[in-house]
């Protein structure tokens, strides 16, 4: 029971961080590729 609480915890603590990295950076991306290609294009 103490593992599965620490294991909880510690996935509670971690999302918070990674959604905002995950979500702030997969646009950023998207947006680079996109001159990118737009720049290889022409």
């Amino acid at each position: 029971m103490k593992y599965r609480a620490l294991v909880n915890m510690g996935v509670a603590d971690m999302w918070p961080v990674y959604i905002p990295l995950i979500v702030g950076l997969a646009p950023g991306l998207v947006y680079w590729l996109a001159i990118t290609a737009r720049r290889s294009g022409k």
